[in-house]
């Protein structure tokens, strides 16, 4: 099992003030880490880049 931390941030707005998104994937990341763990790594990160979460998914891969 792997898994991947995917956060969304909010980078600033467009010419029609709506909301301009962009979205980082940080991959094996531990697939036993606490949803409040990762939540805290995503707040972490959005200081770091200054720009504010929109959403923070924990997506796990397993083969089959």
């Amino acid at each position: 099992k792997t898994a991947n931390l995917i956060v969304t941030f909010q980078a600033g707005v467009d010419e029609n003030n709506e909301p301009i998104t962009v979205a980082r994937t940080f991959r094996n990341i531990n697939p036993a880490a606490s949803s409040a763990a990762l939540h805290s790594t995503a707040q972490a990160i959005s200081t770091i880049v200054g720009h504010t979460i929109v959403k923070v998914e924990r997506v796990l891969r397993e083969q089959l």
